[in-house]
């Protein structure tokens, strides 16, 4: 149930490969300001400090165990794909979740493993998110993340952001806009935390990572391996198949 980073991170930790997953980008401009006549820098752009307030906003969020502050910073479709890991933890059997891409597929067992059939069915994706970050299972080592002096705002798109750290994916963020809004008055639509966008972007390459470095047979068992060594414990196989309790 960690965040994406943390997933991630916490992977490359698992697999002995280093400090991070480098996920191969495009060059992309970074968003700061230019260098004017003279020389003289006149220091970052207003736009890269508001990718950097958010994203730090976020990481204070999941480290004071915030979660209406966490739920606020991410786009919308956070929810929905929490609800797809939760009625895939309900219901998917293992033939199911063979089709799965690894990084949610992990998360779909950590759900089976931290979570009752019960509590599972008492959800919904906002609640999911939510009873993550409150139990401090949503990756608060971001915050230290964020402290590394390397880190960078990289612009794709004007609406689209990534923040890096030596060429690594660590958080990507867009602009969400909020429903009660109108979107003709003029408002710009707030930068949020896009956890689905950075689980589609590191997915290939932490599969390949995973399929180097870890001597499993198949999807399924490199899963149950990884959430077995993330939260020590001996999985019965039988997860693969619905939640144990």
């Amino acid at each position: 149930m960690a965040s994406l980073a943390g997933v991630a991170c916490s992977l490359c930790a698992a697999l002995a490969c280093g400090p991070r997953i480098t996920v191969e980008t495009v060059d992309a401009p970074v968003d700061e300001a230019p260098v004017e006549d003279g020389g003289k820098d006149p220091g970052p752009s207003p736009e890269r400090e508001a990718v950097l307030a958010v994203a730090r906003g976020y990481a204070d969020a999941l480290t004071q165990r915030d979660p209406e502050r966490a739920a606020e910073l991410v786009v919308a479709e956070t929810f929905v794909f929490y609800d797809d890991l939760r009625r895939a933890a309900l219901t998917s059997k293992a033939e199911d979740l063979e089709r799965w891409p690894l990084m949610p597929l992990i998360m779909v067992l950590e759900l089976r493993v931290r979570f009752s059939r019960a509590e599972l069915e008492a959800f919904d994706g906002r609640s999911l998110f939510t009873a993550a970050v409150e139990a401090g299972l949503a990756g608060e080592d971001i915050g230290d993340l964020l402290d590394d002096p390397s880190v960078e705002v990289a612009h794709t798109e004007d609406d689209h952001a990534e923040l890096r750290v030596e060429q690594s994916s660590l958080l990507y963020l867009r602009r969400d806009p909020d429903p009660e809004v109108d979107a003709d008055a003029g408002a710009q639509a707030p930068w949020r935390v896009d956890l689905p966008g950075l689980i589609e972007a590191l997915g290939p390459s932490i599969e390949a990572l995973a399929k180097e470095r870890v001597e499993t047979s198949g999807k399924l068992r490199t899963a149950l391996y990884f959430v077995a060594l993330r939260l020590d414990v001996a999985l019965d196989p039988a997860i693969l198949d619905g939640p144990l309790r």
